[in-house]
């Protein structure tokens, strides 16, 4: 094989490595970024050797520039880790599991930073709105002490 060839043969695999549809769009300009260092690097190699190292480093670079996939397992990672089920009634934990499941469905369903964001933010701020137990007690205290002070002055 010729070193032309190679390095020809090389670019093209680069080219194929990744899928712009795996990637938000500025980790996809990042991947394209090295996919362009890496064919200047290809272009002046003056050995298939230089070339198999060129297209490896950029492969190693490539795979460590996180997937839409990656992106979403961590906001659902995030939300999962939210809130801690000791903190809440049975019933309480139930409501926040359920926005765990709506705010993982949210996000499964982004295509965008911004949405993956907004949809973990939504989540998180609908987790806040649930009493835990010890909230619920107090609520509970408070509403007794009410409904007695009213028969009292009744």
């Amino acid at each position: 094989e010729s070193l032309a060839q190679a390095k020809t043969d090389a670019i093209a695999e680069l080219n194929g490595y990744k899928l712009q549809n795996d990637y938000l769009a500025d980790n996809w300009k990042t991947v394209q970024s090295i996919i362009a260092a890496a064919n200047e690097t290809i272009n002046v190699a003056t050995t298939e050797a230089a070339i198999e190292e060129a297209v490896a480093d950029a492969k190693e670079k490539m795979d460590a520039v996180p997937t839409l996939r990656n992106v979403k397992d961590a906001a659902i990672e995030e939300l999962h880790g939210y809130k801690n089920e000791s903190d809440y009634s049975a019933a309480g934990w139930a409501i926040i599991e359920g926005i765990v499941e709506e705010g993982t469905a949210a996000i499964n369903a982004a295509n965008s930073q911004a949405a993956i964001d907004e949809a973990v933010r939504a989540a998180k701020a609908e987790m806040d709105e649930v009493l835990t137990a010890e909230e619920e007690a107090a609520a509970l205290a408070q509403a007794k002490e009410e409904a007695m002070a009213e028969l009292n002055g009744y």
